[in-house]
């Protein structure tokens, strides 16, 4: 970890040069590609070929689905020895962390996993660690996925993970999110 430098998002005026090199028609979406990526460069490219008519609409659901497409492959690459149940509780474990910026694994996870509509069952502590040691086992990019944070003393999703999934949260379940957020808020 000594050597994995955490670099900044682009600010407006990076994301609006990156557009006016790559897809100048586009310049009236960089307010909303910078709200959709985060500032992530990679992923600013990723929503800009998501870009499409006449009048440049951004199809927003499939262009941050796209963002996530590594985090979906990480996934499928981390539980494919998995029982097909327990691979399928994964990406719904995920969502029920990814609003918050950091968690504690003992008390605030197993609330979290049962607040989640599709995560079904009594989530105890023992369940809920199961569930947590094999999200911390998905590695996404150089590290891990989940990881303790010496910063915030808390375990914590990689922060460009955590934000472009719960975007799409937001997007595909907007019900289901603000649940998520209520559970949060009354912890």
């Amino acid at each position: 970890d000594e050597n994995v430098i955490e670099l900044l998002g682009f600010s407006f005026e990076n994301t609006l040069q990156q557009i006016q090199i790559l897809m100048p028609q586009a310049v009236r979406l960089a307010p909303k590609i910078l709200e959709l990526s985060g500032g992530s460069p990679g992923n600013n490219k990723k929503l800009l070929s998501y870009v499409s008519g006449d009048s440049i609409q951004l199809i927003e659901l499939d262009a941050i689905r796209a963002c996530n497409q590594e985090l979906y492959e990480a996934i499928a690459v981390g539980t494919k020895s998995l029982p097909e149940n327990l691979a399928g509780e994964i990406v719904p474990a995920l969502e029920a962390l990814c609003i918050l910026q950091d968690f504690d694994k003992e008390y605030e996870a197993p609330i979290m996993f049962a607040s989640h509509k599709k995560l079904n069952g009594i989530w105890d502590v023992k369940r809920s660690a199961s569930m947590f040691l094999l999200l911390t086992n998905i590695q996404i990019g150089p590290g891990k996925l989940i990881d303790w944070d010496r910063n915030k003393s808390s375990y914590a999703i990689e922060e460009q993970t955590r934000f472009s999934l719960e975007l799409e949260l937001k997007l595909r379940d907007k019900n289901l999110w603000e649940t998520l957020h209520c559970t949060a808020m009354k912890m």
